[in-house]
């Protein structure tokens, strides 16, 4: 899969810089258990890892927020809530 920071960055340059942004992180191996089923490139190991390398840059330098999604759904689905009631707390 052709994932590249610089053109990701530059297509989204002119875009409106959103107030909270999550990235729900999912060890690459469970990604492709979970998409096992579906036959297309992106349920290599591989692609997977290089999906993961280029959000991990976006939570690096800040404009993604990071979600443990290797959790129980009820689980993941609470910690987002959680995450985006401080963040409006914050705002206010």
């Amino acid at each position: 899969a052709g994932l590249d920071l610089e053109w990701i960055e530059k297509i989204n340059r002119f875009a409106l810089p959103p107030d909270l942004a999550i990235y729900i992180d999912v060890p690459p191996e469970v990604v492709v258990k979970r998409i096992r089923r579906k036959k297309s490139v992106m349920e290599r190991l591989e692609t997977q890892r290089r999906v993961k390398e280029v959000y991990m840059k976006f939570v690096d330098n800040g404009k993604l927020v990071p979600i443990d999604g290797d959790r129980k759904k009820a689980e993941v689905e609470q910690n987002i809530l959680k995450l985006i009631l401080e963040f409006l707390q914050n705002k206010a």
